[in-house]
């Protein structure tokens, strides 16, 4: 199968190495240069992430004969216009929740969507490191324009009141003592791996089943992963206690941290497993292997499932 690849910022095409390459071990791929290149390619298959304008995808699909999928990492309460602007000439949506938001992109694309992790470069994985202290991390910025902001504030001010090794990264409005300031995004691994564990919490946790490379870089980096719970984790691979820790809110978090500071053993065989999981369902490869098992399991024609579909 050829597929061609058009992400986001296909133009700094150093970024994109690792995704060809994993591309490669099961498919022809090759990276966007210009539409000349890609009708030349005659890909089968486009993965597409809103970066060319609407003529430009017309042109590629009238010279060539390939199933077009859109993604997108983001999330939002209502479809937004980076995905309504193409959905007449998309044939699958694949976002990172699932559940009724999901029913709702299809309602209003018009096309099937489906879930799919959001995926990330194999450099996160690293081997975790068995600890009997160290700080508890979050990573994260704060928006004026997305939930989460306050309940974030609230989490890491109550973990630091009880005189927890709490670090907080990001553009955090905190101003305390135990903000470190931005990361940068090269030394996140390392700093999770280093951490006795790492606090998730998404800004879009009220999304049934929607979860970030947040969560996943916890287990892949090999540090013990606190999981905000949101509707729909009970239908992921983690298990409480297990691969991970659940937690509802600041109180539950803060008895959490303290058991697991108290039986560092437990964390010890929470990050092992947990990372273990990530190995095997969190790679750039499974998410290659999710993605082209999706497209082409679907036995039905997407365009006549529009035609059957329409309002």
């Amino acid at each position: 199968m050829k597929v061609l690849l058009i992400p986001l910022d296909f133009h700094r095409q150093e970024l994109f190495g690792f995704m060809v390459e994993s591309f490669k071990r099961q498919s022809d791929p090759a990276l966007y240069i210009d539409i000349e290149q890609a009708i030349s390619f005659q890909p089968d298959l486009v993965f597409f992430q809103g970066s060319l304008p609407l003529k430009d995808v017309a042109l590629i699909q009238e010279k060539t004969n390939a199933v077009w999928t859109q993604w997108t990492g983001d999330s939002r309460y209502a479809v937004p216009e980076t995905l309504m602007k193409y959905k007449d000439v998309m044939d699958f949506t694949f976002v990172p929740f699932n559940g009724a938001q999901l029913d709702i992109y299809t309602k209003f694309l018009g096309h099937p969507c489906f879930y799919i992790f959001e995926p990330f470069h194999d450099s996160r994985f690293i081997s975790p490191l068995h600890m009997n202290a160290g700080p508890i991390t979050f990573v994260g910025n704060y928006y004026d324009h997305m939930p989460g902001g306050k309940d974030r504030t609230d989490v890491i001010l109550h973990l630091a009141q009880a005189n927890i090794d709490v670090r907080s990264y990001g553009n955090s409005p905190l101003g305390i003592a135990n903000h470190h300031g931005e990361l940068p995004i090269e030394e996140l691994p390392l700093t999770y791996n280093r951490s006795f564990a790492v606090i998730a919490m998404n800004n879009w946790r009220d999304v049934p089943g929607y979860f970030t490379p947040r969560n996943l870089n916890a287990m892949s980096a090999g540090s013990c992963h606190l999981a905000q719970t949101f509707e729909g984790i009970e239908d992921t691979p983690w298990i409480n206690y297990e691969n991970c820790v659940f937690w509802r809110h600041k109180f539950e978090l803060l008895d959490v941290v303290n058991f697991l500071v108290a039986h560092p053993e437990v964390r010890h065989r929470i990050a092992d497993a947990g990372h273990a999981l990530a190995v095997k369902h969190y790679t750039h490869d499974a998410w290659v292997t999710e993605y082209l098992g999706i497209v082409t399991g679907c036995t039905y024609s997407t365009r006549k499932w529009r035609i059957n579909n329409l309002p």
